[in-house]
């Protein structure tokens, strides 16, 4: 597995790729959001909101997890994890 280096830059984000015996590579990071359905939001809820930026930011990619809420990364660990993975090994 490839080891990554997240920083943030201004208002964005760049990952930094840090593979050894070559030259770490620096790109910019899309948006991605995950949220779980039972999340609370400002008032609206997780579902609610993917469906909002899915209407006025198209461009940002949005999952929305079943059963669960702001434990996300607890509750659905794995599936994060290799979400947020598969995400970030796209970048290119």
């Amino acid at each position: 597995m490839k080891h990554v280096e997240i920083s943030k830059i201004g208002t964005r984000y760049t990952i930094v790729q840090l593979v050894s015996k070559t030259k770490p590579k620096r790109r910019w990071l899309r948006d991605l959001f995950l949220v779980g359905e039972n999340e609370v939001i400002y008032s609206i809820t997780g579902a609610e909101a993917v469906a909002r930026l899915n209407r006025v930011a198209p461009e940002i990619e949005t999952e929305l997890f079943p059963d669960c809420g702001h434990d996300i990364t607890l509750v659905r660990a794995d599936r994060f994890n290799r979400r947020v993975l598969e995400f970030i090994n796209r970048q290119d």
